[in-house]
């Protein structure tokens, strides 16, 4: 029997993991509608990732980027190895992944610079024939993010100050200029979407990119400054200014023909 027959028999018509055929469970990360990703035996001792619909609103986004997408880039992502039919109701969706073991975190230097590497190859590939992807990710478009800091600008001086950051009016004009700029004549490119710290991890001297799901057709500004300057909550990190440069070059090295 192939994995992939094997490994329905693994989940429940539900979309549950099956206990007639796992060992042993173990909890990872509670998604956003209250659902867990986790870490499962499987009789022959194997372990794998069983990932339930975690958001709705990406019902069958993964799925569709392992076969159209990811297959062709360097293998930085955990293979998938079986998932639910993309017409079944989200409620019941469900992806088994390949279990990488521990993920490490910890965004060493050398960490960041290879994913500028892969970065730079992803943004280089046509997008032609991805006309399936959205082009606009789960955080809102930096033209709308910067209107809203324009409205609120008495808030947003205060929020700079305290950062000892001062804009004249001559500063606001031009980043307003150059994001409409950038908007407007950069090209759309493949975007990974939520390139946090959380979702790129070393294994066993591997770079590793995960979560996949929030992908879509956007500038390459997006996935550039979610790299460079992106912190959270549960992996909080701080990039100096030399390795914030450091970071672009071998980016921009790598678009280079």
């Amino acid at each position: 029997m192939n994995e992939d027959v094997q490994a329905h028999r693994w989940v429940t018509p539900e979309g549950t993991l099956n206990e007639q055929y796992v060992t042993s469970r173990e909890r990872l990360y509670k998604g956003m509608n209250g659902k867990y990703v986790e870490r499962f035996t499987v009789r022959t001792g194997e372990s794998y990732i069983f990932k339930p619909l975690t958001n709705p609103a990406q019902h069958g986004r993964e799925q569709w980027m392992s076969r159209h997408v990811l297959s062709v880039l360097p293998p930085i992502y955990p293979a998938l190895i079986a998932a639910s039919d993309c017409e079944i109701n989200a409620e019941q969706s469900w992806i088994i992944y390949e279990d990488l073991g521990e993920l490490v975190h910890d965004l060493r230097e050398e960490t960041m610079l290879a994913a500028a590497v892969h970065m730079a190859e992803w943004h280089s590939l046509s997008v032609a024939d991805w006309g399936e992807l959205p082009r606009v990710g789960q955080k809102p478009p930096i033209r709308d993010i910067l209107d809203d800091l324009l409205w609120q600008k008495e808030s947003t001086a205060d929020l700079l100050s305290k950062l000892e950051i001062s804009l004249s009016p001559s500063d606001w004009h031009n980043i307003s200029s150059l994001i409409h700029t950038a908007e407007e004549e950069l090209p759309r490119v493949l975007c990974h979407g939520d390139l946090h710290p959380g979702n790129m991890a070393d294994v066993n001297g591997r770079l590793v990119i995960i979560d996949w799901e929030h992908a879509h057709l956007n500038t390459a500004l997006w996935d550039v400054y979610h790299l460079v300057d992106l912190s959270h909550p549960l992996f909080p990190r701080t990039v100096t200014p030399e390795l914030r440069e450091q970071i672009i070059d071998v980016y921009l090295d790598g678009l280079a023909p």
